[in-house]
């Protein structure tokens, strides 16, 4: 290639049979450390409708579940080997006719011939193993290609033992699949436009990528932008022509495969609901769509501003981060292939800076997830400093090796549970329910893991404060539901955990900081307990065994949600306790 960098990685003192392989010990790894994360979790709040909308299309024909919200691309991949082991699809159900898409999709996850689990990890692991590898690949390749075999493989490592990308390539959602379709849109076009490429093909092979990012998820069409500003830029850079009569040619081409794929993944018949979609998208992106957002304690209905960059600071590494910011970008600047820098700034960092800039007039603030696509092209950025700094002498290169140890063991130390990973900066997972909530720490995944603590407690019935969709039953989970949030009732268990030998009382990180509650300060009592365990650095659970005040609050939240059968029994047994010196009654 023109560009080649001529470092000594690049022209071969590393062997490429030693490069290849510790290349594949990394993504082993990653697979090794994702397949795990996926055995540990429970269903997150979105997993049930992405699958269930997925399969029903198969099953129908017609992309009917959630079908203006969320593109159907990364729900038809995950779906796809259900169809061997042959669920039933309840398309005959009133929950499928009447599109109401939470109940519909508990109905197909939890009511189904096949468990539960099996249709969860089936779907979670194939969507994982298809694209996760593929795209830790093409992060080493397009390292490798600008800035030699040292870069591909700081690039991979950085890919590999990405705290975010494990968390979200693990579960059934379209950020990742969409994330990994923009990055290979991109590497594409970029290879398009090398001297000695296939053009016409790369150039069609880019725009296949596009169309399906579209179809995976509405936010992808900040493509629409960056294609052309990272194209006009890298022309000018390079001293080429930005209008030409080829570059129309190709325009076209590009045009021609996004629409193709498009038009293949919804049929033409249903192609109006994407525009339907992205106009959804940007009226939600707009105004919030109803949604609110916590950041560091505070609680709003319109957002920040500066939510997405701080959410980034920190939940991102800190070797990553000062990989992203030390004086070497200096000499990364200077580097002698004007194809090589050009692809750099117009392909990796641009792109990178205006999803998150766009992000920044978001005001639909729930999660680091809807600003994914930044972290593979951090990676490749992180991966050529690293090779900078391997190639220097002394400390510098001794310092990018601690970096690289220090980024892995934060990752190895929060495994599995990386959805809740904080840096050290700000406090690590410990702290993460004072900073950020939802997607980017609880997103109801720790279900699994309640199950199995109350099963070493010998399953005593509890008080739950869940916030997610999945069915507490299926982990051996008897519950009475305080203030759950979720899409849909769950009545919970004619149980009084009160009676038990061991009172306890368990709540999603979310629901503890009243994210979503009317009233802020709902869980505000609870500062004044220490948890019995937190499991997973997102769920909560307290004994208030022979603390009558701790259930007096329960109490009182049963009685406001309606419950005053139960809150009317915990009254009667409270009132036969001792009581504090306050002489504070309760009020059912």
């Amino acid at each position: 290639m023109a560009h080649k960098p001529k470092d000594a990685s690049a022209q071969g003192t590393t062997p490429s049979r030693a490069v290849f392989w510790a290349a594949a010990i990394l993504l082993v790894a990653h697979m090794a450390l994702g397949t795990l994360t996926i055995f540990s979790l429970s269903q997150t709040y979105d997993e049930a409708v992405h699958l269930a909308s997925g399969y029903a299309f198969w099953r129908s024909g017609e992309y009917r579940v959630d079908a203006a919200r969320n593109n159907p691309v990364a729900r038809l991949f995950a779906s796809l080997p259900l169809l061997r082991s042959n669920p039933d699809a309840f398309l005959q159900d009133s929950a499928y006719g009447q599109r109401s898409d939470f109940a519909y999709a508990n109905r197909f996850l939890y009511s189904n011939r096949v468990p539960a689990e099996t249709i969860l990890n089936t779907a979670r692991l194939f969507l994982f193993l298809l694209i996760s590898p593929i795209l830790g690949w093409i992060t080493f390749r397009w390292a490798q290609e600008i800035a030699g075999s040292y870069a591909g493989l700081g690039a991979l490592f950085l890919y590999a033992f990405n705290p975010t990308i494990l968390s979200l390539a693990t579960l059934v959602t379209g950020d990742f699949t969409a994330a990994a379709l923009v990055f290979l849109c991109l590497y594409s076009f970029a290879k398009a436009l090398r001297p000695d490429s296939r053009r016409l093909l790369m150039m069609l092979v880019a725009g296949l990528c596009l169309g399906l990012a579209l179809g995976s998820k509405h936010s992808a069409a900040i493509l629409l932008a960056v294609l052309p500003l990272s194209y006009s830029f890298h022309s000018y850079f390079l001293g080429r022509p930005i209008l030409s009569k080829s570059a129309a040619r190709e325009s076209l081409l590009i045009i021609f495969g996004a629409l193709s794929i498009l038009a293949l993944v919804y049929t033409p018949r249903q192609l109006p609901l994407w525009w339907h979609g992205l106009y959804e998208t940007l009226s939600v992106a707009k105004g919030g769509g109803g949604h609110i957002a916590y950041l560091l304690g505070e609680i709003s209905g319109q957002g920040w501003w500066y939510y997405f960059p701080l959410a980034v600071l920190m939940k991102t590494p800190i070797p990553m981060i000062l990989l992203m910011t030390m004086p070497v970008w200096v000499r990364v600047g200077k580097m002698p292939e004007p194809q090589a820098r050009s692809e750099l700034a117009f392909f990796l960092a641009l792109p990178a800076m205006l999803w998150l800039g766009a992000a920044c007039f978001s005001r639909f603030q729930i999660g680091i997830r809807h600003i994914l696509p930044i972290f593979p092209f951090c990676c490749v950025i992180g991966g050529v400093v690293l090779s900078h700094l391997w190639r220097m002498e002394g400390w510098k290169r001794g310092g990018a090796g601690l970096l690289l140890v220090w980024y892995a063991a934060g990752t190895l130390k929060i495994h599995p549970h990386h959805l809740a990973y904080f840096n050290e900066a700000v406090g690590g997972p410990a702290k993460g329910y004072k900073r950020l909530s939802d997607s980017n720490l609880d997103w109801g995944q720790g279900l699994k893991a309640l199950g199995a603590l109350l099963k070493t407690e010998g399953n005593p019935p509890i008080y739950l404060s869940y916030f997610g969709t999945a069915d507490p039953h299926l982990y051996g989970i008897r519950y009475v539901p305080v203030a759950l949030f979720c899409e849909f009732p769950r009545p919970g268990d004619a149980v009084e955990p009160f009676r038990a030998g061991k009172t306890l009382f368990a709540i999603s990180a979310t629901n503890r900081v009243s994210t979503y509650y009317s009233d802020k300060r709902a869980m505000g009592w609870l500062d004044a307990y220490a948890p019995y365990k937190v499991l997973g650095h997102s769920l909560f659970v307290y004994d208030f065994t022979g603390q009558p005040e701790a259930l007096k609050h329960i109490a009182q939240i049963l009685f406001m949600q309606g419950d005053q059968e139960r809150a009317r029994s915990i009254a009667r047994w409270w009132l036969k306790q001792p009581k504090p010196t306050d002489n504070t009654r309760l009020q059912p």
